[in-house]
């Protein structure tokens, strides 16, 4: 059996950890995880005791067939020039960073590297991990790191030249829909007169049915907005504004998210804001 290891344990990769952990498509015996800050592992050890909570990064180099670096852009340097001597030819070097170009770790690491980038939601067993190869990834390496996410999320491989912008409707999109949630109930709350509390209550799980609605492919969008707006009803009325203004404020926010990355992966020591 495989042994992975996994550095940084931020936000992501908690989710990444938690998520394969949970799911049983990771055995905990067979993880290694490092973390600079070993306060924020506890969480981790009361729930997964068989997981090893490693002293350095070099010790996860050593332990581990499959490594997840889970660290911040400015991060990914050091830690390679950390564990240069301790990683073996054969380890496949995984980021989840979108900020990191698989050619960069290929100049450091003479094994085979991908990079695939969670969802910060696949802690609920829905969204899309997206997964992009590299030159030296054999096809029995590429088979077996999709399905380590396929009981998590959807997997859906990318060329890495595609991979930056798509991440804005996989791993971003979880915050940018939550900020439309909180701009749609707090708008609500401001309209119907209901405590903020009560309308986000009301808005979550609308939305959810909403989502569950679609998901089983007995209607799409355009039909669901059909039955619901009778004509010249309120809800066509507030059809007809969104249509208006939605639009142009998406590719606005599109935009932003294009400039901010420019466009690419950015080398070592450069970070995407």
């Amino acid at each position: 059996m495989k042994r992975y290891g996994f550095i940084g344990y931020g936000n992501m990769g908690r989710a990444l950890v938690l998520s394969l952990l949970r799911d049983r498509s990771l055995a905990p015996d067979h993880v290694t995880v490092f973390n600079r800050t070993s306060d924020s592992l506890s969480e981790l050890s009361e729930l997964f005791p068989d997981v090893v909570l490693s002293t350095s990064p070099s010790e996860v180099a050593r332990a581990s067939d499959v490594l997840f670096l889970c660290t911040d852009t400015s991060a990914v340097g050091d830690v390679m020039e950390e564990i240069s001597r301790d990683l073996d030819g054969n380890t496949h070097v995984v980021t989840i960073n979108s900020g990191i170009a698989i050619g960069t770790l290929e100049a450091l690491h003479a094994g085979p590297v991908s990079k695939v980038i969670p969802t910060m939601i696949m802690t609920s067993g829905h969204g899309f991990t997206l997964i992009a190869h590299g030159s030296r990834v054999p096809p029995l390496l590429q088979e077996d790191l999709e399905a380590l996410f396929q009981r998590s999320s959807k997997v859906k491989l990318v060329a890495e030249g595609c991979l930056n912008d798509s991440t804005d409707l996989t791993s971003c999109a979880p915050g940018l829909m939550a900020m439309m949630m909180e701009a749609f109930s707090e708008s609500g709350a401001r309209s119907c007169g209901l405590p903020l509390e009560e309308v986000r209550e009301i808005v979550l799980e609308t939305m959810l049915g909403t989502a569950l609605t679609l998901a089983t492919g007995n209607d799409n969008t355009l039909g669901l907005m059909d039955k619901v707006a009778t004509r010249g009803g309120i809800t066509e009325k507030g059809l007809k504004v969104l249509e208006m203004e939605l639009p142009a404020i998406f590719d606005r926010m599109f935009e932003a998210t294009r400039t901010a990355r420019g466009g690419q992966a950015l080398p070592i020591g450069e970070t995407s804001g």
